[in-house]
């Protein structure tokens, strides 16, 4: 088991692959995409950018939904020892249970041309929710990530 003084060593074949690239990241807010998120940043520094799609939510806005990912305490290392890794996080407004993840032909466009890397961490997890709610956003949402990937020109 780790200690609290244990040191992460970077990985530099992770580092190599990641390098220039840039990453689509759906789930950001959750356990599994906030973590890979940490890592990405923390692991990959030559990584280029990193988008990550946010939904309203609650009255708070998407961009306002990037401030409280990286309140979390998973983040504090990276904030006190690189500061600048929030320039390569861009909010790409949107919600995944929506046709086209709920992107704007822009945003859509943007990551068609320049993202090579995705990775979808979203989903439901509360199965008290209604079993059409969780299908919309766990399965109609995948097919909707697959044809995005599809489309992509430097997907890898």
């Amino acid at each position: 088991m780790l200690g609290s003084s244990a040191e992460v060593k970077p990985f530099p074949r992770l580092a190599e692959f990641y390098h220039g690239k840039n990453v689509f990241l759906t789930g950001a807010t959750g356990f599994v995409g906030s973590v890979l998120l940490e890592i990405l940043l923390r692991c990959c520094p030559g990584i280029k950018s990193i988008y990550i799609l946010l939904r309203s939510k609650k009255n708070a806005l998407p961009k306002a939904r990037k401030e409280e990912i990286f309140n979390k305490k998973i983040f504090e290392k990276l904030k006190e020892e690189t500061p600048e890794f929030l320039d390569k996080v861009h909010v790409i407004p949107g919600d995944v249970s929506l046709p086209n993840l709920g992107m704007n032909g822009g945003d859509t466009q943007l990551l068609l041309e320049e993202v090579s890397v995705l990775f979808h961490c979203a989903a439901v997890v509360n199965f008290t929710k209604p079993l059409e709610f969780m299908l919309m956003n766990n399965v109609v949402s995948l097919n909707s990530v697959i044809e995005l990937c599809k489309k992509m020109k430097k997907f890898e």
